[in-house]
């Protein structure tokens, strides 16, 4: 679960590395239903497609 009031801190963290790699397939992140069905889609939102507070939301170099 993310917590807005502590961004970076060390459980906000650790979800948004499971939310990276869940987007990085086009899997439903954990705390969605399990129905991934984005995986096999043409033209779905990628990691490419996140603007810098995307990328540092998901704990990412910008």
């Amino acid at each position: 679960m993310y917590i807005p009031a502590a961004p970076m801190c060390e459980k906000n963290l650790a979800y948004a590395h499971k939310v990276k790699a869940a987007l990085e397939k086009g899997a439903s992140p954990g705390d969605f239903p399990r129905e991934d069905y984005e995986t096999n889609w043409e033209g779905r939102f990628t990691l490419a497609d996140l603007n810098i507070h995307g990328k540092r939301a998901l704990g990412m170099d910008v």
